[in-house]
């Protein structure tokens, strides 16, 4: 009668001549730089991630990643808030520097520059639609927020964003 295998003994002899090829290795490094960038990102939206603990961070991430920069900048603005304020993703890409941090600063600020000036725009009309028909009252018109093709109009800026800034 044999020993009884516990079911880690199994599993170990079942994979014991398993390899990962090497695009599943990057596959997985990849993964792991994009997981540890978001928690940084996060980490630091928050306020939990203090400056010496951010080098300390952006220093392991490029020895171990290589472009764990680029992987940042996509994950920061994949966290932007296209209405509103990003003032700590925008400080956290002059943290980051290099050129395509700056990019990301720049397109962030003109994206939000028309986002601006199309509330602003759209909020006139409608007040002045609302005055024209005689309705009164805040809750007459619906938010923007509301609104699906506002929303898409949103997820395309963001998408424009993170695709311009990954050409640079």
């Amino acid at each position: 009668m044999s020993p009884i295998k516990s079911t880690v003994d199994l599993v170990m002899e079942k994979t014991q001549d398993m390899t990962m090829s090497d695009e599943e290795k990057a596959a997985k490094q990849q993964q792991e730089a994009e997981d540890k960038a978001r928690a940084v990102v996060l980490r630091y939206s928050e306020g939990s991630l203090k400056d010496g603990e951010l080098q300390v961070e952006l220093e392991a991430g490029r020895q171990y990643y290589g472009s764990f920069d680029s992987v940042l900048v996509q994950q920061a603005l994949a966290q932007v808030d296209m209405e509103g304020d990003n003032s700590n993703i925008i400080d956290l890409l002059s943290k980051v520097g290099g050129e395509q941090a700056e990019a990301a600063k720049k397109q962030l600020s003109s994206v939000q520059q028309e986002i601006q000036f199309l509330k602003q725009s759209s909020g006139l009309d409608q007040r002045t639609q609302l005055a024209q028909t005689g309705m009164e009252g805040a809750g007459q018109a619906a938010g923007q927020h509301g609104d699906a093709n506002w929303q898409e109009y949103l997820q395309s800026k963001r998408e424009e964003l993170m695709s311009s800034v990954q050409a640079k």
